[in-house]
């Protein structure tokens, strides 16, 4: 017999405790010393071996003995323990937890929050109505009230709007988080459109009140600038329906650009040691030639000359100046040429021949006179009777003024018929030497005053703008005051699209209000459908509650309450977690201060810190009396307010908050023009996991470029970062990409941008220049051949496949700046079960060539002399696609 090694006669063997052996890197951990089956053999083997005498006479090993059944239930006790035991180890380290509560716990350890989400933020435009205004409500405020003057509305922060739900969707409210003043006239003000025409007499184009004034081509157009005068041939007509205005086109003359003055100021009106009263001739004589006044000069000229800023506003109105008087325009309705101008030639002399000899007419016209071929009566004298004539070999017309005219029969020349006697004002004197002269003259007469219209303005408004004209002055704007600018996109008819800008300057230009903003516009607008709202309100998801929370006892220390309404709001800032509670108590009255901790408070300070539980109740905890103040004894004196509501709920369309909650006095309509942004559910244990480990290494502070990085990922409202250096012509800077939740873009105007670049600025080494950019998107695309095996069926694992690729390729999973390799796509779809092989033919970036790159580059940054270009996160191509089989 030969023996082996084979194990088979060995009997029961002891099997637990097992060794335990992880290697570094493991998402879960193995500590269990055993199982169910491991301890009962081990069990059962220790009555085999046992040197007591008892044990050796338990022989059977029967599940229906009793000693047997004890040890099987040990045994599954063990089991039990031995698998929880497993658990809390797991649960014990960052990076094997698997519960929410277990990763905010460790994260705790090293001072780090999981942060509660932030709420989504949006501007609210407000319409005022004007028909409606009565004096009399809290909430206005006047300013030297005259006539009709509109008031100004103090709307205070907390002004409560609504969404309009889709389907499944609930209505999510949102509040002002601000106080602003608002108005009736600043609903929606135009920006200057129009211009006064001038040197008519040299432009290629004027402008002509009304559409109905019968003008086409070919008429004779008269100009009249002071003294000179000016007859102009129309080439071509287009009438501008929306705003009523006829567009004279003019040949052979160089189209001139729309005038804007030059701007200049010479501040007097607020240095006048007496006042003096508001009129009509104060504005044209003093104001007038003012060109420029800025807002603190205007201010200032009001309250030393104590005027009403209605009647300022009003009087600077109705002086604006209109089309110059001096210049006047006429069309000529007639052509006529001249009497005698078809006489026949004087026969001299018949020969016998038959043959004629003739002669002209002797002429025998007056100076400064006419006679014109037919009857017109048409034609009048007077301020705007004109009349144009040109002699043969004449370049231009010459104009007189009309002195008289009078239907006369007339005999002359060898004819006889009715005619018009016209009397000539001006110079040079009107006179013909020859008959030739007469018969080749044109007189254009019958001239129709037009209305001269002001120019309007066709230039858009250019992208990149920061100074904007008004149509007219509006009194009040202030500096630092938010603006939302709405208008059709210049290059994309029929688009509209609204940017949120703040004013950095506002003066009164040329009786016009200016305003300059802190940063260009971001798209072309056309001009004439500008619209500019100035009351503008930030606002914040969520609602304002407030509650009772109990009654303090001197004698507890540490004393605790629970908020009753949950998730509590949570709002942007630009501190170091980038968010911050819209929680407020107030005890016996008097507010206390939220901390973080009690870490180094004093006993007489009034404080508290705020914590979260995993099923997002909000605990407030007060002190001991020794690290921070403990609550004085009172029936219900602890009061809390605060509002609730926040994360991705609040990401709704522009225009869909439209429902006004609360309405003070005048408050007509709400909008928001712009969608709301910024918005972030609590943070997933995912996300968790890496911040914690990221607050360690920032430990709130900047220095290092990875830093930057570090520090903006863990920043509420922002998912992702790349960092790099850039050597630019102002030399090395810190460019930062970033992007938003669930692959939001940030907006460099929106409150999101502006909190982090506050708090990096106020965290990170001084002088280090910084650039901030939102993260370009880029798509790619596979093609390709795939086999499975026989047993599978082909559309089942197509899917999956699928699946993972569109799972590995999300954004979630996605990194700025990470490269696409095929060996990495050929892996992940070869380890999709049912998979024999998968032959790639391209892998290309959506829009680029259709051909097989091995990788795909994700661009990090792209600096020229005049631009920068943020860095690239590469994701798969949501449109479908599918694999051929093989």
């Amino acid at each position: 017999m030969k023996h082996t090694n084979c194990g088979c006669c060995a009997g029961i063997q002891l099997r637990s405790p097992i060794k335990i052996i992880n290697r570094a890197g493991l998402s879960a951990i193995d500590y269990r010393i055993g199982d169910y089956n491991d301890f009962k053999a081990s069990l059962l083997s220790k009555l085999t071996v046992s040197q007591l005498e008892t044990l050796k006479k338990l022989t059977t090993r029967s599940d229906d003995d009793f000693t047997i059944a004890l040890i099987d239930a040990f045994s599954i006790l063990s089991d039990v323990l031995t698998f929880y035991q497993e658990r809390i180890v797991n649960e014990s380290y960052l990076r094997t937890a698997t519960e929410r509560l277990s990763v905010a716990e460790l994260a705790a350890m090293i001072g780090y929050e999981l942060n509660p989400g932030v709420a989504a933020t949006t501007y609210l435009s407000f319409t005022l109505d004007e028909s409606s205004m009565q004096p009399g409500a809290e909430s206005i405020r006047k300013i030297r009230v005259s006539g009709n003057e509109n008031p100004i509305v103090n709307m205070v922060e907390g002004v409560k709007a609504q969404s309009v739900p889709e389907q499944d969707e609930e209505p999510q409210v949102f509040e002002t988080v601000e106080d602003i003043d608002a108005k009736s006239d600043w609903n929606s003000m135009l920006v200057k459109s129009f211009v006064e025409q001038e040197n008519l007499a040299s432009s290629s184009i004027i402008y002509i009140n009304g559409i109905n004034n019968n003008i086409k081509k070919g008429d004779q157009i008269l100009i009249v600038e002071g003294g000179n005068k000016k007859v102009r041939k129309v080439n071509k007509v287009d009438l501008l329906k929306d705003i009523d205005t006829t567009e004279i086109f003019f040949t052979n003359l160089p189209l001139l650009t729309a005038y804007l003055p030059v701007f200049q100021w010479f501040p007097m009106v607020a240095y006048y040691a007496e006042p003096f009263a508001l009129s009509s001739g104060t504005v044209s004589g003093i104001i007038g030639p003012l060109n420029k006044v800025s807002s603190y000069e205007l201010q200032s000229a009001l309250t030393i000359q104590n005027w009403s800023p209605y009647e300022f506003k009003t009087s600077v109105n109705s002086s604006k100046p209109v089309q110059n008087s001096e210049i006047k325009v006429y069309v000529f309705r007639n052509r006529a040429a001249l009497f005698g101008y078809n006489a026949p030639k004087k026969i001299t002399n018949i020969a016998a021949n038959g043959n004629v000899t003739t002669t002209e007419h002797v002429i025998a016209e007056t100076i400064n006179e006419i006679t014109l071929d037919a009857e017109y009566v048409e034609i009048t004298s007077g301020d705007d009777g004109y009349i144009a004539l040109k002699k043969p070999g004449d370049s231009e017309f010459t104009t007189y003024k009309i002195s008289s005219s009078e239907l006369v029969p007339q005999t002359k020349y060898g004819i006889s018929g009715k005619s018009t006697k016209i009397k000539l004002e001006g110079s040079p004197a009107w006179s013909l030497s020859n008959m030739a002269q007469l018969r080749s003259s044109i007189a254009y007469n019958q001239s129709e005053k037009l209305g001269i219209a002001l120019k309007p303005i066709t230039s858009p408004l250019e992208k990149g703008t920061t100074k904007i004209v008004l149509s007219k002055f509006y009194v009040d704007l202030k500096v630092n005051q938010k603006i939302l600018i709405s208008g059709e996109v210049n290059d994309w008819p029929g688009v509209i699209r609204t940017e949120i800008h703040t004013i950095q300057e506002v003066a009164l230009v040329d009786k016009y209000t200016q305003i300059i903003t802190e940063k260009g516009l971001e798209n072309s607008f056309v001009r004439n459908t500008v619209r500019i709202n100035a009351n503008v309100a930030l606002a914040t998801h969520g609602e304002t509650v407030s509650e009772v929370l109990g009654s303090g006892d001197a004698r507890m220390f540490f004393q605790k309450f629970e908020l009753k309404h949950i998730p509590v709001t949570y709002v942007a800032d630009n501190s170091a977690s980038g968010s911050s509670s819209s929680i407020a108590i107030r005890v016996n009255d008097i507010l206390w201060k939220e901390v973080p901790y009690f870490y180094g408070r004093q006993p007489d300070d009034h404080v508290f810190t705020v914590r979260r539980s995993n099923e997002g109740k909000t605990t407030i905890r007060f002190g001991d009396g020794v690290h921070g103040s403990r609550l004085p004894t009172g029936k219900l004196n602890i009061r809390a307010v605060y509002r609730k509501g926040i994360g991705s709920s609040g990401l709704l369309k522009s225009n869909q908050i439209s429902q006004l909650i609360s309405k003070p006095l005048y408050l007509k309509t709400v909008n928001n023009p712009v969608a709301p942004e910024g918005a972030q559910n609590p943070e997933e244990i995912e996300d968790a996991r890496r911040n914690a480990n990221l607050s360690i290494h920032t430990l709130d502070r900047i220095v290092s470029l990875k830093d930057y990085e570090n520090f903006a990922k863990s920043f509420a409202g922002i998912d992702k970062a790349k960092s790099v250096w850039l050597w630019s012509q102002g030399g090395k800077i810190v460019h930062l990409t970033v992007a938003g939740a669930n692959g939001s873009e940030i907006e460099e105007n929106s409150k999101l941008f502006d909190n982090l670049s506050g708090a990096i600025q106020k965290f990170s080494y001084p002088g280090v220049q910084l650039h901030i950019q939102s993260f370009r998107k880029r798509y790619f695309r596979i093609v390709g051949n795939l086999n499975v095996g026989e047993d599978y069926v082909f559309q089942k694992v197509h899917d999956q496949i699928v699946e993972k690729l569109r799972n590995a390729y999300s954004y979630k999973n996605s990194q700025i700046g990470k490269n696409i390799h095929l060996s990495e796509v050929i892996s992940i779809i070869e380890s999709t079960e049912g998979v024999n092989y998968i032959d790639i033919d391209q892998l290309f970036i959506t829009g680029g060539v259709e051909k097989l790159e091995k990788v795909l580059i994700a661009q990090i940054i792209n600096a020229s002399n005049t631009t920068i270009t943020a860095s690239e996160l590469i994701m798969l191509d949501p449109s479908p696609f599918t694999f051929n089989e093989i």
